[in-house]
This record gives C-alpha cells, structure tokens and sequence, in this order.
C-alpha cells in the first residue's frame, strides 16, 4: 500500500471567510475516510459563539410586537441569530442594544464588551419607525458547539426569552475525490476539500482545529487498544455497563401520565439512558414540570441511576 504519511496539503484559494485546498496523494479509498472524518468534524464540533438567550423591554414572550417597531420579537430573534459574535470569554457575556428615534438598527448598534466582537457590523436587525420609540435588548453570548436547545429553566425570569444555538462557524463543507498519479502509480486518491464559515473563523483555522480534535480521538483510542487506560477508568466502565443491564423500561416503571408522555415524547425508554447526564440536561427535557421533575429524581435515586450535577 502507498505509504499514508507521504501526503501533502496545497491551499489553491483563500479568503477571509473559506478555503479551497487539496490532500494528496492518498491510498486507494482513503480519500473518502478522510474526507467524511474532517467534514463531519468540521460542522459538528469546531467551537463558536451563539446567541443563547434575550430579553426585551416591553415584552414577556417572543409573540409580543413592540410600538414603533417594524418587526415583532420573534423576527428580531430570528436576526439577531445571523449577527456573527466572536467571544474570547469562557463564561457567557451580556450585551445590550439600545435605540432611540426611527433609524434602521444595525448589528454595530449593540453596545460590546472587550470580550465580544462583531463579524458583520452592517447586518441590519430590524427598523425602528417612531421618533420616541425606545428599543431595549439584552442578549445573552456563549461560546459552544454543534447544536443546542433553549435552556427553558431561564424562562423563570419574567421577560427571559431562551434560545436554541448552533454554534457552528462552518457554514458548510464540500468534498470532491479524484484521482491521483505519483510516477508509476495511478490508483491514489486526491481530496479536494471547500470549506465555507460565517467569517468568525477563517476556514483554514476550522481545518486545523478539526485535525486537532480528531488527533486527540485518535491518541486515547490508542491508548484504549494498547492497554493504557487508567484502572479507576475500567472500574468506572465496568459499573456504568453493569447498571445498564438491570431493565428499566419507562413502559414497566410505575410513573404518572404526565412524566411518562414527557419521557416518551423526548424518546426516552429506559431510566439507563439518562445516566452519566447533568441535571440541567435532564431537567431542559420539554414538557418537564415541577412535579415531574421531583417525581423522576426520585426515581433516579430509587435505582441508584447516576447523574452530574
């Protein structure tokens, strides 16, 4: 087989927001195995920042038209989600839009912090018509990745409008395998890949970070196959598997209506399924009242099924 390690990478274009370049030369096959691997990764996991919550002046739900405004909240939401943030913060920022007058609100009208930037300033957000018309919104910032629900525990907070968030920066990711040729040898593979972001990364960046993650995947499943694996992680293994077999069927358990269709409807068969997850995790699943939440705690405890908190 063609040595693998012999490959090269060649940028052919380049701007601010993608990347065209090509790995070649591969072995026969290999083109596609690479290519699905870095494309997956691309779109799944390379870290961003997203709007994950807002909270208007004047109104209470996402439904609310505001005076003065020619968009109701739930179209603003829709555009605040195509402003481009940048966050170098590990925790989520505020930042606030505040308008007064009749003018055409623009993304460069929020006001940021030292720790939040904007890629496209001159996206317009919404029009506001009135001359004393006032336009207040704070918007919460998160780094994160791939796609996330609404926290709806935030709609405790009166005027709290939560947000589901793709974090993604890559917009998309197109893969064209080719032949390749190296002397004598014309059965290799040569991956042509175009990588698009929303301009918050450049699409090289995206690249290397994906390689980055997948190199880290690729050192633990050696270690894991070669034995090196710390012995409190086998115990740790070991004990989740063993809770895993005991059967404990939503459809057997003895729980009320309301927890039950909750459960079904987020597609959950089995108690098992929800061990190893965080409590915020379980409590976003819809529907999920007061009542049903304390009920399944107790469930939770009842057959020692462990969560994080």
């Amino acid at each position: 087989m063609f040595d693998i390690n012999k490959f090269n990478l060649k940028v052919l274009s380049e701007e601010k927001d993608s990347v065209k370049f090509e790995l070649s030369p591969l072995p026969k096959g290999y083109g596609f195995t690479i290519s699905n691997i870095l494309r997956r990764v691309m779109l799944s996991s390379v870290k961003g920042a997203g709007v994950t919550f807002i909270k208007v002046n004047g109104a209470e739900h996402e439904y609310t038209s505001l005076k003065g405004v020619s968009d109701d909240v739930l179209k603003i939401v829709m555009n605040l989600k195509n402003v481009v943030f940048v966050s170098t913060s590990d925790k989520e920022e505020i930042v606030k839009l505040e308008v007064k007058g009749g003018k055409s609100v623009k993304a460069s009208d929020i006001a940021l912090n030292s720790k939040v930037t904007i890629v496209n300033p001159e996206y317009v957000i919404t029009e506001t018509y009135d001359a004393k018309t006032k336009l207040n919104i704070e918007i919460g910032i998160e780094n994160g990745v791939g796609y996330r629900l609404a926290d709806e525990e935030k709609r405790r907070e009166v005027g709290l409008i939560p947000l589901d968030t793709n974090f993604s920066p890559v917009l998309n990711v197109s893969v064209v395998v080719e032949k390749a040729r190296v002397g004598q040898n014309i059965d290799l593979d040569k991956v042509v890949l175009d990588v698009k972001t929303n301009g918050a990364i450049s699409g090289l960046d995206a690249f290397k970070e994906a390689t980055d993650i997948i190199r880290g995947f690729a050192n633990h499943m050696y270690e894991v196959a070669n034995g090196k694996i710390v012995e409190d992680e086998k115990s740790t293994t070991k004990t989740v598997n063993q809770k895993k077999v005991i059967d404990l069927s939503v459809d057997k358990l003895n729980v009320s209506t309301r927890l039950y269709n909750c459960l079904v409807k987020a597609n959950v068969t089995s108690l098992n399924e929800l061990a190893g997850k965080t409590k915020k995790e379980i409590f976003n699943l819809r529907g999920l009242g007061d009542k049903s939440k304390k009920e399944l705690l107790q469930l939770l405890t009842k057959y020692n099924i462990d969560i994080k908190e």
